[in-house]
């Protein structure tokens, strides 16, 4: 680990201690008989919940420089405590207050919303951290991807098992304007 990438992550650690410690201080705070467990318990649970999930996609679908290296893995974890822990900051901007909405009002609802809205963040702090390099494999898989969610999908079983084992290279779709030979299979069985 760099000198910078150290930096980075103190300075992270210090932003998730900071954000996580005033999140959970901040409804601790409240007394339990204005609004009881099982309303703050979305409140007190998402941050577990979407640690455990970053974790685990972190552990299986990340690179394989941080999957591999325990260190990465926390500078990783770290970096996203901290990033969805701003967020929650944001939140404020929306409307969702986690002491003033659940904690001292009682609301479930919003204890939902800010609870999902953790774990939203999460998500998609996961997903930017899934995938190692490109190679042609993952190319591959990404045009299968595209095409089978894309608007005018072709219909697999008209393609040719032979068409579906190809592989797009990174000149293929370079030089085919995009298109891989997943694709173009897709397209003439589907014009067929």
């Amino acid at each position: 680990m760099s000198p910078d990438e150290f930096f980075v992550g103190m300075f992270c650690l210090v932003i998730a201690l900071i954000t996580w410690g005033s999140w959970y201080l901040g409804t601790v705070q409240v007394s339990g008989l204005v609004s009881p467990l099982a309303v703050r318990l979305p409140v007190y649970l998402a941050p577990l919940l979407a640690a455990g999930g970053l974790w685990m996609v972190l552990r299986t679908l990340a690179s394989w420089d941080v999957r591999e290296s325990p260190l990465y893995l926390a500078f990783y974890l770290v970096f996203g405590a901290a990033w969805v822990g701003i967020t929650t900051r944001i939140q404020r901007l929306f409307g969702l207050y986690a002491r003033d909405d659940v904690a001292e009002r009682g609301n479930l609802g919003a204890g939902l919303a800010v609870g999902g809205a953790v774990l939203g963040a999460t998500a998609c702090y996961a997903g930017a951290n899934i995938g190692d390099e490109i190679n042609d494999e993952r190319l591959m898989d990404r045009s299968l991807f595209i095409q089978m969610t894309s608007r005018q999908r072709a219909p697999t079983m008209g393609i040719p098992h032979r068409h579906l084992q190809s592989r797009a290279t990174a000149e293929d779709l370079i030089h085919d304007g995009g298109e891989s030979p997943t694709r173009r299979a897709g397209n003439r069985a589907a014009s067929q």
